[in-house]
């Protein structure tokens, strides 16, 4: 791998880790909000939701993550206030 080639790769992780950092921000804000509604979801939401996941295309089941927003899906999907970026739950 060249010069380029890793400055490249380099540039796509931090892309990546930007995407983390704003989902991040913007899960905690929502859950901060919505604190008087309980901060965990029902077990059966929860698993619901990490089942579309499971079938989501931006899923990485290797790393848990999803590359739309950068988060861990298996604790994500467990807060109430969480949000699929793609709007699928």
């Amino acid at each position: 791998m060249d010069n380029k080639e890793r400055l490249n790769q380099h540039k796509e992780e931090l892309a990546f880790l930007g995407k983390q950092i704003k989902s991040f921000l913007n899960t905690s804000t929502d859950v901060i909000q919505q604190l008087d509604e309980g901060l965990f979801a029902e077990n059966t939401s929860q698993k619901e939701r990490l089942s579309i996941c499971f079938e989501c295309d931006s899923y990485m089941k290797q790393r848990d993550l999803c590359k739309e927003c950068g988060c861990m899906m298996r604790m994500k999907t467990k807060l109430n206030a969480a949000k699929c970026p793609l709007k699928k739950w």
